[in-house]
């Protein structure tokens, strides 16, 4: 090659590399239009149909109530808000989902046939909300389960002479029972785990206007008292940041009321200085954190719940707020609405007016809107002042089809203490 040749291809090289740099630093400037720079950044790495940092649905749902039954006829072990992160959550997860991929010849039982089986080895467990069976497999690992999509509410795996059932009480009331793979003895073999503590289920404790299959305890649960509060980290600029905004960004305004709008096209922001906030797009091409990774025009449940949680986490992580879990999965004609709401270990937490934490709206594959209220929860040293859950029980039992819960209520006071609810 020529001297001149080579010269020629430096040249080209370099102008290159300062058009891509020059195209680059336009791309982080603030006053160019977030439509142009969507394209420039597109240009820069390519179209991107997926969000690059997912968060790890296994975490989505934070905890379950369990009743856990051994040999003994009402020997039950019962606890409130088991972390699905703790030791015990993890050892009965994997039964759940092997039961689940290899569940067949599905019939529905009647709740006799359900409470004479509960009286046999076996684990209870309440999901704490009703949530449509394609959810729990892929929450639990196991996506191609087919067990209808049905919304669930608890589950039991109830050990025969060498199998195991799978029972599915759903939303509706109706029970399920399914024929598994799992071998009695993989049950059997938990049961010296949980050391019996005399709880059990609503239908044992002759208040029959319960829901039956409430689970309650003997003891209080440690609920603490809570500082609750908008976080200091909820701002503008670390809410921006986190949603892959310019956080410079010129195009925003305030309204009367104090709300701040940041527009970025095709998203729309707008941020309550009370730590609520809207998000909204205008139905344009959009990147990033509002396009859900899908192979169709309409995500599987898997994806849309990905993409939503994936906001959820980022949400969190960006303003300090606190844990999320799944609360809602709705199937729409165009795509998916999910919720979420706040819990403090594993106790969950109201909003007043019976308000959404996260509330995703997915259209096709695009996150169409979010709308988020941002509350963070401090532990004091102080226990909350809890009724013995025998006495709470009675109360409850007179409220028709009630079930007993231990919750918060925030309506936005600086401190809130758990207590126990009819709902």
């Amino acid at each position: 090659m020529s001297n001149k040749r080579i010269v020629d291809f430096l040249q080209n090289l370099i102008i290159i590399a300062l058009t891509i740099s020059a195209l680059y630093l336009l791309t982080r400037f603030p006053m160019v239009d977030g439509a142009v720079r969507g394209k420039m950044q597109e240009f820069l790495v390519g179209p991107d149909n997926a969000v690059q940092e997912t968060a790890d649905i296994a975490e989505a749902v934070s905890a379950v109530h369990l009743v856990v039954t051994d040999q003994y006829e009402y020997g039950r072990y019962a606890c409130l808000n088991t972390a699905t992160d703790g030791a015990e959550f993890q050892k009965l997860a994997p039964l759940f989902r092997e039961a689940i991929g290899s569940a067949a010849e599905g019939e529905s039982v009647s709740d006799e046939i359900f409470r004479t089986a509960l009286e046999r080895p076996g684990i209870y467990m309440d999901l704490r909300t009703a949530l449509p069976m394609s959810v729990i497999s892929v929450w639990l690992g196991e996506d191609g389960a087919d067990l209808g999509d049905e919304t669930v509410r608890a589950m039991a795996l109830v050990a025969a002479q060498e199998t195991t059932e799978l029972y599915l009480l759903e939303g509706d009331g109706e029970i399920r029972c399914y024929v598994s793979a799992l071998t009695s003895n993989a049950v059997r073999e938990l049961m010296v785990s949980f050391a019996p503590n005399d709880g059990g289920f609503a239908f044992e404790s002759g208040y029959e206007t319960l829901l039956p299959y409430t689970v309650h305890v003997q003891e209080n649960p440690a609920a603490p008292v809570l500082h609750a509060s908008v976080p200091a980290e909820y701002t503008s600029y670390n809410l921006l940041t986190a949603l892959g905004f310019n956080a410079h960004t010129t195009s925003r305004y305030y309204e009367s009321s104090g709300v701040e709008v940041v527009v970025q096209s095709p998203v729309t922001l707008r941020i309550g200085a009370d730590g609520s906030m809207n998000s909204s797009t205008d139905g344009d091409a959009v990147q990033g954190l509002y396009r859900v990774a899908c192979a169709g025009e309409i995500p599987t449940v898997r994806e849309a719940l990905q993409s939503a949680y994936t906001i959820a986490c980022v949400l969190r992580e960006g303003t300090n707020a606190a844990q999320l879990t799944l609360d809602t999965v709705e199937r729409t004609e165009q795509g998916w609405i999910i919720t979420f709401y706040y819990h403090a270990n594993g106790v969950r937490v109201y909003l007043g007016e019976e308000k959404d934490a996260l509330r995703v709206v997915i259209s096709g594959d695009t996150v169409v809107s979010f709308d988020f209220i941002c509350r963070s929860y401090a532990p004091q040293e102080q226990n909350s002042d809890l009724l013995p859950p025998s006495m709470a029980l009675a109360i409850a039992s007179m409220h028709e089809g009630a079930e007993l819960t231990l919750a918060y209520v925030d309506n936005g006071e600086e401190t809130i203490a758990a207590r126990w609810f009819a709902r």
